[in-house]
């Protein structure tokens, strides 16, 4: 159970909340300064390989063999961060420095439980974006 925890505030904290700073340019439609990239990068660099040093790639998830709430967080969190640096940077920071992570999440993202949240929230984001249009 420390393991879980561990992964998912690890994901929350030091993953996709660095990431964030670049979600207004990335996702909105805003501007993030130049500094802001430069330090979110080296950053997310820096914490991306602490990432690999903390979680699993050698078992079906990221905390073992089991399904665990850190799974849950990292389908929600890895792909926004690669999103983000994909748009920002050119580059996909995870998909770079951890390749494991796409193995992994094409796993999750054939979970049928996964599939439902990821088609909900696609949905929700293109009824989110219509509002604010």
């Amino acid at each position: 159970a420390a393991k879980v925890r561990e992964l998912v505030l690890y994901l929350e904290l030091h993953l996709e909340l660095v990431a964030r700073n670049l979600y207004a340019e990335a996702f909105f439609g805003g501007k993030v300064s130049d500094g802001l990239k430069q330090l979110t990068a080296k950053q997310l660099t820096k914490n991306i390989a602490a990432f690999g040093k903390l979680a699993r790639f050698d078992t079906p998830f990221i905390a073992g063999d089991q399904f665990t709430l850190a799974d849950c967080a990292a389908v929600c969190h890895l792909p926004l961060v690669a999103s983000a640096t994909k748009i920002i940077y050119g580059q996909d920071f995870l998909a770079e420095q951890l390749p494991a992570t796409r193995d992994y999440l094409k796993r999750l993202n054939a979970r049928p439980h996964v599939q439902t949240v990821n088609a909900d929230r696609k949905t929700n984001t293109e009824e989110m974006l219509k509002r604010y249009a």
